[in-house]
């Protein structure tokens, strides 16, 4: 497989999972506003709690065998070896569905003593109980997707997801209008999840019919190659998971449920930026697997994946920075105003995106080498489970406090894992692009302030910080060669993956070459 068309396939999949994503995100948003509202911030701290118990167990399903499923049947399949990733796919979802009713009841048998001893709200464990059938729901949507994302089935995550986010809204917020409050948030969450997980595995069984495999053949090996590979993967994973968790928790021991409530509100709209980045990581993980079976240029692909990742990812984060009272006031309200200084701190709490955090994990796990992303993944949750309490506690800095450790926590990590892939992989990122790229940014994070304090109607400066920050950014970064004629056309022929959808994407392009040609850069 060449390298164009590893681009075009990457860029399919990303655009299929962004879209899907995008739409699912959409759908999500308004249930998440709708229930944040009805339930005021005190309650909806308390959903919040509700899921965290559940959430943290839910790192320990599959040990890693989740990504083994993605991992080998993007290998095999590059193989010209479809029945044996058939074989290897079933048994691992297998594996994952048995794991997840193990989890699920050890979460339900611990509930009442996790509720007091970790959360310090010994009232809300009928509620923990619950929702510990979300592991099982977990372990059933993660076996599917991981399956679907192994056979570069993009396009059917896209509807899993949209599906599971349609059924949500369906359930959980008319039982919140009804007065079923936490609980009937719970109840949409659990079901929606459940019945998309089912769906994503009759769309797997459906999509792979034309291979062979018989049921639990090999079950044993397949199972022991895949902890085998995913052990590691699974150590970085459950580090990475267990930090931000871990956030969650001391902000429980330091703050009401009101301010859980505005933090996880801020964290909400960060999913514009996690849903854009988790996509093309998603999409880079079986690329880079098929690149390095065909012995494809790992280190180009490296370079191509940070820079055009950070040509995205970046402005996304100035922008939830440059418009944070708006995007906060607009959908929640006056009462949730507390929420738009986290965002803001949130938000550039990601700014290791730019340098390429997004790509190391597909990168690593994807060429088989997983050991690197533990190693980067373990060194950026250390600093984090060591600075969390220093900030937030020892220097009395509170929920602030917490989310500068998020920062430096993921700078530390980035910086590791940049080292690791040109060490051994002499794969390195466009430094200068990047730093094109962060002051493109930032000039139009200065051209929507004056906007933001305006005094004009909420809704309408809203809509024109989006449509000054975007002008401002793709003027802006052709003028500071973030990008550049090489890369129009690059992007040009990958963009062939998206067929029809590429209109979508086009005039963009169109618009970064006409600033090109008129300021001297042409193509």
């Amino acid at each position: 497989m060449s390298s164009l068309e590893i681009a075009r396939r990457s860029t399919r999949g990303s655009f299929a999972l962004f879209a899907g994503n995008l739409l699912n995100t959409a759908v999500s948003f308004v249930a998440i506003i709708i229930i944040a509202r009805l339930l005021g911030p005190s309650d909806y701290g308390v959903y919040s709690l509700a899921v965290l118990i559940p959430g943290i167990l839910l790192n320990l399903l599959g040990f890693g065998v989740n990504s083994g499923i993605t991992r080998y049947a993007a290998y095999h399949l590059s193989q010209q070896e479809p029945d044996l990733a058939k074989r290897m796919t079933i048994n691992g979802v297998v594996f994952i569905l048995l794991f997840g009713a193990v989890l699920t009841c050890v979460s339900y048998a611990s509930s009442g003593f996790l509720s007091d001893f970790v959360l310090h709200r010994p009232e809300i464990t009928s509620l923990v109980q619950f929702a510990s059938l979300l592991i099982l729901a977990q372990a059933v949507f993660q076996a599917g997707v991981s399956a679907l994302l192994g056979w570069s089935y993009m396009g059917k995550i896209s509807v899993t997801n949209v599906f599971q986010s349609i059924l949500r809204l369906a359930v959980a917020v008319p039982l919140v209008v009804l007065g079923f409050a936490v609980f009937g948030a719970l109840v949409g969450y659990v079901v929606s999840v459940s019945l998309a997980g089912v769906l994503s595995l009759v769309l797997l069984l459906h999509s792979t019919g034309s291979a062979s495999a018989s049921p639990l053949e090999g079950f044993t090996s397949d199972v022991r190659m895949m902890l085998s590979y995913g052990r590691t993967v699974f150590v970085g994973q459950f580090a990475a998971s267990i930090s931000a968790q871990y956030v969650v928790v001391i902000l429980a021991m330091i703050a009401s449920n009101s301010f859980v409530g505005f933090y996880q509100s801020a964290s909400n709209f960060v999913t514009a930026i996690t849903l854009t980045s988790g996509a093309m990581t998603q999409a880079l993980f079986p690329a880079f697997a098929h690149l390095e079976g065909t012995k494809g240029d790992l280190s180009r692909a490296f370079a191509y994946a940070t820079k055009y990742m950070a040509f995205v990812l970046t402005p996304i984060i100035f922008l939830l920075m440059g418009a944070s009272i708006q995007i906060i006031s607009v959908p929640l309200g006056p009462s949730y105003s507390v929420a738009s200084g986290y965002l803001v701190l949130l938000s550039f709490a990601n700014i290791s995106l730019l340098f390429g955090l997004g790509v190391l994990p597909s990168f690593f796990n994807g060429v088989g080498r997983p050991r690197f992303y533990m190693i980067f993944s373990v060194a950026g949750a250390g600093v984090q489970l060591a600075l969390a309490p220093l900030l937030a506690i020892g220097l009395g800095l509170g929920v602030p406090g917490l989310i500068y450790s998020i920062l430096v926590s993921n700078m530390v990590a980035v910086a590791i894992g940049l080292y690791l892939a040109s060490r051994y992989f002499q794969a390195r990122m466009d430094l200068q692009a990047a730093l094109s790229i962060l002051v493109s940014s930032i000039l139009a994070f200065l051209a929507v302030l004056p906007l933001e304090m305006s005094g004009f109607n909420e809704v309408f400066v809203l809509v024109l910080e989006i449509a000054a920050f975007s002008a401002a950014y793709l003027t802006a970064a052709p003028l500071l060669r973030a990008i550049g004629p090489g890369d129009i056309e690059t992007l040009g022929s990958a963009l062939a993956g998206l067929g029809r959808f590429k209109s979508l994407v086009l005039p963009i392009l169109a618009y970064e070459r006409f600033i090109m040609h008129h300021s001297g850069h042409g193509v």
